[in-house]
């Protein structure tokens, strides 16, 4: 959606998620993304969902694990996160199938699952309970690290029966998702097109 939104002529507008900036320099070192693009609204939350082993208590313990984590958002979510915690997995597989992904971590060939999607995420609700309760949700520290970037909630066991105790609660992160456009130069008629969006948009937000 930033390469659209940057490149393509065809497109005014893209939802972009608040840690893809901080993600491109991670992985493209391109420091300077936020500053070519207009924040205009937020429009929802992906909450942070870490899916592991029972034994897997807290996120610091995936320091030297092995994580998985789905193309996109939630790979953009594991970086980053695990970049300003300092903490340094074996390795982040990048897939684009997040059944695959759930079902190899319950097969033991990854130590978590990393996932930022609304919730109740389905395909988590989907994991089969079992007695010794095998698979959990791990909870992520509303750390200071982390506040410039994404806001604090909660995951529940009555929102996840089957990864979460009865009356459990947990702590994870939530990224925004922001409508954006590109910083055009004031006057110029892509910046008057966008500008007549945002006031319709804002004088019906009730709507």
């Amino acid at each position: 959606n930033v390469i659209d939104v940057l490149y393509l002529k065809s497109i005014d507008m893209g939802i972009v998620t608040s840690d893809v900036p901080e993600f491109y320099k991670l992985q493209y070192n391109v420091p300077d993304v936020a500053s070519r693009l207009r924040y205009i609204s937020m429009l929802y939350l992906n909450e942070v969902h870490i899916i592991a082993r029972t034994s897997i208590k807290s996120i610091f313990d995936l320091e030297g694990k092995s994580v998985i984590a789905p193309t996109d958002v939630g790979y953009y979510a594991a970086r980053v996160i695990f970049s300003r915690l300092n903490i340094k997995p074996k390795s982040i597989e990048n897939r684009t199938d997040d059944t695959r992904s759930i079902q190899k971590l319950e097969d033991g060939e990854a130590d978590a699952y990393v996932g930022s999607t609304g919730k109740p995420f389905q395909l988590a609700l989907n994991i089969i309970k079992n007695k010794d309760r095998s698979l959990h949700l791990v909870p992520i520290p509303y750390d200071p690290k982390l506040e410039d970037l994404y806001l604090p909630t909660t995951l529940s066991g009555e929102e996840y029966p089957n990864l979460l105790s009865p009356g459990q609660k947990i702590q994870t992160v939530a990224a925004s998702q922001l409508l954006v456009t590109f910083n055009w130069p004031e006057k110029s008629e892509r910046y008057k097109k966008v500008a007549r969006f945002v006031d319709a948009f804002f004088s019906r937000i009730d709507e």
